[in-house]
């Protein structure tokens, strides 16, 4: 979890210093994260693709594959119908958490304080390290750790909403008053 962190967010800091002038909005700080997310629910959605084909063509015995028993094809088609849902829901909360962080790492470069692109990697691995956790210690269910989730998004949400008031917000009333 705290890896996932380590690399894309760095990566982010790195593309505001690159983007200069065009990386210094809020609006770039939304479309870097939502771009980020969007592409990797786009890789997610098409893997999840891959295998609904595979596994419909090994249903239908089209397809062989020596490494894949009846047993996987059957439990494949045995999953309960909601579950795919828990993951959309799943790519949502990425989306949300990619605006969120790309909104701290956007900060960290325009004040040039450490301290966003820290609490940026903390919370990216906050999201990951609890989602394994959960699964893997406590045997939660999908729908238990997508609604942990799901609360901490909305957390993120609020955080981005007193991002923008805190500092972007303050920033355009100055600007309107100057020229005025």
């Amino acid at each position: 979890g705290l890896l996932a962190g380590l690399c894309e967010d760095p990566a982010r800091w790195i593309a505001y210093r690159l983007l200069k002038k065009r990386g210094d909005s809020w609006g770039s700080a939304l479309t870097l994260g939502a771009g980020h997310g969007g592409i990797e629910s786009i890789f997610v959605g098409f893997s999840v693709l891959v295998n609904f084909m595979l596994f419909f063509l090994l249903k239908e015995g089209d397809l062989q594959l020596p490494a894949i028993t009846a047993g996987d094809v059957a439990s494949y088609w045995n999953t309960p119908w909601h579950l795919p849902l828990a993951g959309a829901l799943e790519r949502l909360i990425a989306i949300t958490l990619h605006i969120t962080l790309s909104a701290m790492v956007w900060l960290s470069v325009r004040n040039r304080s450490w301290g966003w692109m820290v609490g940026a990697i903390l919370l990216h691995a906050l999201f990951n390290v609890l989602a394994v956790l959960l699964l893997q210690t406590f045997q939660w269910s999908a729908w238990g750790i997508e609604g942990i989730l799901l609360i901490l998004s909305a957390l993120c949400l609020s955080l981005l909403y007193w991002i923008y008031h805190r500092y972007v917000n303050p920033l355009r009333s100055s600007m309107d008053h100057t020229a005025k």
